[in-house]
Order: C-alpha cells, then structure tokens, then sequence
C-alpha cells in the first residue's frame, strides 16, 4: 500500500453556461437553472465576469421544482452568466 488513492472520473462532464439575461437595477429573479443544481454552492455566477459569492451577493431559492436566483440590485446592462452543471 503506497497511501495513493485513486478513483473512478465520469468519462465527461458538461459544464453548462446559461446566460440570465441583463440587470436592470428592477429585476430581481433570475432563472430558471437547467439543469437544476444540488446547491448553490455548485455554481458559478457571474455578472460582466465578476463572479458572485452566494449568500452574499446573490441567493437561490426553488418555486416548483425550479431553481431561481435572487440579487438585492443588480446593476443595470450587465449580463448575468451562470456556469453549471459541475455536481452531476
């Protein structure tokens, strides 16, 4: 036994980028994922390429069976880019 560890990787995994549209300083609610994600902290979120901290500068919640995010403000003209798709 050499303490190395191996494991089975799924032979591909597609990282989905699914564009929310573009804030507006009105809008809220953003969505919905699809595919749905296990958790909020297996996505990333983006706004003009800055990335989000979940629970901090956005949230998700689910409204039949569906995964939404939620932002206090977001600025108005920026588009808002989700890459998902890593927990499956």
């Amino acid at each position: 036994m050499t303490g190395v560890q191996t494991c089975a990787l799924p032979i591909s995994v597609e990282i989905v980028q699914q564009s929310l549209g573009y804030g507006d300083y009105v809008k809220q609610v953003f969505g919905p994922l699809n595919p749905v994600p296990y958790a909020g902290q297996n996505i990333l979120v983006l706004i003009e390429n800055v990335v989000q901290i979940h629970n901090v500068n956005y949230t998700m919640s689910q409204d039949t069976g569906d995964w939404w995010i939620f932002f206090d403000q977001p600025p108005p003209n920026k588009l808002i880019t989700v890459l998902h798709n890593f927990d499956k």
